[in-house]
């Protein structure tokens, strides 16, 4: 999992519960590590990262999209 002069993503921000098949709940956290959640895949492109991750606590059936932002200095910014 690596951006072109970052190599580490120190995780964000919010990420999207999903409560049903259609809803998702947006839930504020502030590391990845603060929650149960495994990371997937991850896709970015200058400035922005996406990383896709799936909740250990019902991983077949709760998905969770967690948004970050890289500032030009390549640094993680909170939202």
């Amino acid at each position: 999992m690596k951006n072109s002069g970052c190599d580490n993503i120190v995780a964000v921000v919010m990420y999207y519960k999903r409560q049903s098949s259609t809803t998702w709940k947006k839930v504020p956290i502030n590391r990845l590590t603060d929650t149960k959640v495994t990371l997937q895949s991850v896709s970015y492109d200058e400035y922005d990262v996406k990383l896709t991750a799936t909740n250990n606590e019902n991983i077949t059936s709760t998905s969770s999209i967690v948004t970050a932002n890289f500032l030009p200095s390549k640094s993680v910014l909170y939202t």
